[in-house]
């Protein structure tokens, strides 16, 4: 995720854990307007000094996104979960349970939730999960976000 900050930060002129870029990262915002596909060898150089290995920040440079979107999502589906660390294998299942879905709660037990996830619907106490983690109720701008830079990022993979 530092990578993203760091980048994020200099593509917009802000400090890398405000607000405004920290939910450009995980929902996306307007900010995100600003990030160009000149901006993705930054993320790459950031990555490089974080310790990614050299073979696959050169892998990266040679596929490069149709458009740089610098969110999670991308993280997710252009770098793929897990494919730099190894921490978890690079699959459907990984990619599903880290990318940041929005759904509805509907039942709580004592130490888990039923949700539906993914619902375009605006409905009230719609909420984001990450690796079955229930994680933040969002407000209708935030699903808005969220709808609408997920549907962005999918477009460019």
């Amino acid at each position: 995720m530092h990578p993203y900050l760091r980048t994020l930060s200099k593509i917009t002129g802000l400090p890398k854990f405000s607000y405004k870029v920290v939910e450009s990262y995980w929902l996306g915002n307007d900010k995100l307007l600003k990030a160009k596909n000149k901006d993705y060898p930054t993320l790459l150089n950031f990555f490089t000094k974080q310790g990614v290995p050299e073979w696959f920040v050169a892998e990266l440079k040679s596929e490069k996104p149709k458009k740089f979107i610098p969110t999670h999502l991308f993280q997710v589906l252009h770098v793929g979960v897990g494919r730099a660390s190894g921490s978890v294998p690079y699959n459907l299942e990984s990619i599903n349970n880290c990318m940041i879905r929005w759904g509805k709660v509907k039942k709580v037990n004592k130490k888990t939730a039923i949700v539906s996830l993914n619902s375009l619907k605006k409905v009230k106490g719609v909420l984001t999960a990450h690796w079955k983690q229930i994680v933040k109720i969002l407000t209708e701008d935030e699903i808005e976000k969220i709808a609408y830079w997920t549907d962005e990022v999918l477009k460019t993979i």
